[in-house]
């Protein structure tokens, strides 16, 4: 449902994405480190280990009854993989409460960027969730409402990037959609029509 108001006095502003994102770059892609590249390097091996374990037991299991090795080899390599690929096209990996994954990433950066101190303040956000949709629902606080409206569409926009990279949809910006709510539950922002390329304010 589009929560747009039609008044074309409304506070409207055009989302930059470039410029937000060069100011939180290093907080949602931080620099490589050893810590992080051991960890994934970690990961990696410890899956394709698991990989070649069950490929030879696979193998060896055949083997006994008489199957050719090159054929045992074969399907002992293919098998977890079209496994992997059948249990995942059912759904079977997608873990219930995956749904709020988005949610709980955004509200990590958003407490990231916070104790930065780079502009956003995550107190300013009272409760949060997401809808059938994908749009991002946010009850924000009355002292954010009493602040400036330059300050108030700088944060829209910056909490509109932060969601981007939350959804991290193949839609782009389109897919990014946000509405703002008042403690009395009355819509006082959010994105536009076509997504977050552009956010609103209420007078």
């Amino acid at each position: 449902m589009d929560d747009t108001p039609t008044d074309p006095a409304r506070l409207t502003t055009v989302v930059d994405y470039h410029t937000v994102g060069s100011v939180f770059r290093e907080v949602l892609f931080p620099p490589m480190t050893v810590g992080i590249f051991l960890t994934r390097a970690g990961s990696t091996l410890l899956g394709l280990a698991a990989w070649m374990v069950t490929a030879l037991a696979i193998a060896l299991v055949l083997m006994r009854f008489d199957v050719a090795r090159t054929t045992a080899g074969m399907v002992g390599v293919l098998t977890p993989v079209i496994v992997v690929i059948v249990l995942n096209s059912l759904g079977v990996f997608n873990r219930r409460g995956a749904s709020a994954k988005p949610l709980r990433q955004f509200h990590e950066w958003l407490l990231a960027v916070s104790s930065r101190g780079m502009g956003l303040d995550a107190t300013h956000i009272v409760a949060a969730h997401v809808d059938a949709d994908q749009a991002l629902q946010l009850q924000v606080s009355d002292a954010w409402l009493q602040q400036p409206a330059d300050k108030r569409l700088c944060d829209l926009s910056q909490w509109c990037y932060l969601w981007s990279w939350s959804l991290a949809s193949r839609e782009g910006t389109s897919a990014v959609r946000i509405a703002l709510r008042d403690a009395t539950g009355q819509t006082v922002g959010g994105t536009g029509p076509h997504g977050g390329d552009e956010v609103w304010l209420g007078e």
